[in-house]
């Protein structure tokens, strides 16, 4: 099948893409929806691709790299092989672009991001992903896509679109979480004034993404999640077109040692989560909240420490 085939074919197709926010409860909203019939693979697959990010780089894309893309495809190299064939053209107009401008035009310009032929590049790696993963829709995660929403919807007109987000000292208690057990998470390390930005940010650009994409952008709150999964699931899957399925809801082998860095990702959905003065002193908490109080206002969180 030739790549304009296959790119009109998937631009008629639904995928539905979990777009943030990081340290939020995405892993677990996406494992979830791994057990739903319709996005079922043939082997348990968390990994996020990052795809939109590097389209406009495909002549970099080789046979095993890059890695996420591969193992995204659960390291079928036959399919991938299929992937990179069906895009060769346009790896050598990629590659004739100087890639410093082609890098800043494609972040800044959603329209030179889709004349640069990268829509025809993500459209042909899910195809043969979908293949590769023998699901029968496509579910993808990568959070920092909610900055890319007008390439995802661009690329795919019909697709879903899922934000899960919660309360910010539980958020930041996450990033420092993770800086404190693992060294090399360097993206984790925020000071207070940084994280109550990018938390801020991110809130902003998904009320706007859900003005702007009526329909195809659903924002869950983690807390509802996590409380009452079964009411909140049943929300989702009316939202993506799906019968509601409780057995998402069952965890036959859970492993709490299987990604020591979350205990929980592999276990029973569960509202217990970490003490956020574990991880940061009180002074921290009530700063991070003082700077995000009308936001905090906006979605109903109460605080957690003294105004």
């Amino acid at each position: 099948m030739n790549l304009f085939t296959i790119s009109g074919e998937m631009k008629t197709t639904s995928p539905v893409f979990i777009v943030g926010m990081p340290r939020s409860g995405t892993s677990i909203l996406y494992r979830t929806l791994q057990k739903h019939s319709s996005f079922t693979c043939r082997q348990e697959n968390l990994q996020e691709t990052k795809l939109l990010n590097h389209a406009n780089r495909s002549h970099l894309f080789k046979r095993d790299k890059p890695e996420a893309l591969l193992n995204f495809m659960l390291n079928d190299s036959q399919r991938y092989q299929d992937f990179l064939e069906s895009i060769r053209p346009i790896q050598l107009l990629h590659k004739s672009i100087p890639r410093s401008f082609n890098d800043v035009l494609s972040s800044r310009s959603p329209l030179w991001w889709r004349l640069n032929l990268n829509t025809l590049v993500v459209r042909a790696y899910f195809y043969y992903a979908k293949q590769a993963r023998e699901c029968n829709r496509l579910l993808e995660k990568s959070p920092n896509n909610l900055y890319q929403a007008e390439k995802l919807h661009s690329t795919f007109p019909l697709c879903k679109m899922l934000l899960i987000y919660r309360h910010p000292l539980d958020v930041y208690a996450s990033y420092c979480k993770r800086k404190k057990i693992d060294s090399t998470a360097t993206w984790a390390d925020m000071d207070p004034g940084t994280f109550a930005n990018f938390y801020s940010t991110a809130i902003d650009r998904a009320i706007t993404c859900k003005d702007r994409y009526s329909g195809q952008f659903m924002i869950v709150k983690y807390e509802d999640f996590t409380t009452q999964p079964e009411d909140t699931l049943s929300l989702i899957c009316d939202y993506l077109h799906e019968p509601m399925q409780k057995e998402m809801l069952i965890e036959h082998n859970p492993d709490p040692n299987k990604w020591k860095i979350d205990p929980n990702l592999f276990c029973a959905i569960t509202s217990k989560v970490k003490n956020w003065q574990k991880f940061m002193a009180p002074e921290t908490g009530q700063r991070v909240e003082d700077m995000l109080c009308r936001h905090m206002e906006k979605l109903g969180y109460s605080r957690y420490t003294q105004a």
